[in-house]
């Protein structure tokens, strides 16, 4: 779970903005610094929540306008679909193709972080929209388009995928474990949360 955890984490962190259409924001925005949380949901209500850590610190945060909360889910490699936008870590193969570490589908019409850019592990995270996917020798291969480019990325037939959905807000509950973005407040306000990514039914989120 690490690692996917830390592979959504550079997702989010590249995203110049958080939409859940494919309208571009304006060129010059100037973007909020990130806050990551991940924790037990202690309180909630609806106007903010409160997260606590695995070390006991307590983060109590509101929410962003537009804010997701979004649920992970095991899915199988066959459940990928040409315009599925999609996230993965993978190891190079050259500089146009790689084999996925680990991959999640987003829901329809959210996409984070589209392009293509090398981690600090050695291996690229690549997030786009399948253009093609065809079954190959031992798994499945697919192309990934992005602006300015397109990744061709082998699947290997153990690879793990996780699928994600929407939920309604009403849902988020105290005992909830949960892995979270916020915009960091300015001048002492609280951060707003903006994506809150948990497993079915509150578990924690699938790796």
């Amino acid at each position: 779970m690490r690692f996917a955890l830390l592979a959504l984490a550079a997702a989010l962190c590249a995203a110049p903005a958080l939409a859940q259409s494919q309208t571009a924001a304006p060129a010059a925005q100037t973007q909020p610094t990130r806050v990551r949380v991940t924790g037990t949901v202690t309180a909630v209500s609806g106007t903010q929540l409160t997260v606590r850590a695995a070390d006991g610190t307590s983060t109590t945060m509101g929410f962003a306008p537009g804010w997701l909360l979004v649920i992970g889910h095991p899915i199988a490699a066959s459940d990928i679909h040409v315009g599925d936008f999609v996230a993965t870590a993978n190891a190079n193969v050259d500089d146009h193709s790689g084999r996925s570490v680990e991959l999640r589908v987003f829901p329809p019409g959210v996409h984070l972080g589209e392009g293509s850019h090398a981690m600090a592990d050695g291996n690229t995270m690549t997030n786009g929209t399948v253009g093609t996917v065809t079954d190959v020798s031992g798994g499945r291969q697919m192309v990934v388009s992005f602006p300015g480019g397109q990744r061709t990325i082998t699947l290997p037939a153990d690879i793990i995928v996780v699928g994600q959905h929407l939920a309604e807000h009403s849902q988020l509950a105290v005992g909830w474990t949960v892995f979270l973005f916020a915009n960091a407040g300015e001048n002492g306000a609280p951060a707003q949360a903006f994506y809150i990514y948990t497993g079915e039914n509150g578990a924690a989120p699938p790796h």
